[in-house]
């Protein structure tokens, strides 16, 4: 969940830095995450492992700001849900 604080942040850097930057970033920061638990998956130690973290939080603040531009929470929280729900219809097949 995102305090007023941190959206008030989040506004500012979207249109400091314009939405289609904030866009590349977010393929950018995701892609730091992706090569970091690969890096990870290669090499577990306490570096690669703070590594993921970082990028964690940097993914996180990204997908903040993706939910900003795209204006519509109702719509993800929806979707979500299926998808949760259709994880949880998976996770119950694979029991029998």
């Amino acid at each position: 969940m995102t305090t007023i604080r941190e959206k008030e942040i989040l506004v500012k850097a979207i249109k400091k830095f314009g939405r289609d930057k904030q866009l590349d970033m977010v393929i950018e920061e995701c892609s730091e995450l992706i090569k970091a638990i690969l890096k990870l998956r290669r090499k577990k130690n306490n570096e690669n492992y703070s590594n993921v973290l970082e990028e964690i939080a940097d993914v996180s603040i990204m997908l903040a700001q993706i939910k900003i531009m795209f204006d519509n929470d109702e719509m993800i929280e929806n979707i979500k849900s299926d998808k949760l729900m259709r994880l949880e219809n998976t996770l119950y097949s694979l029991k029998k």
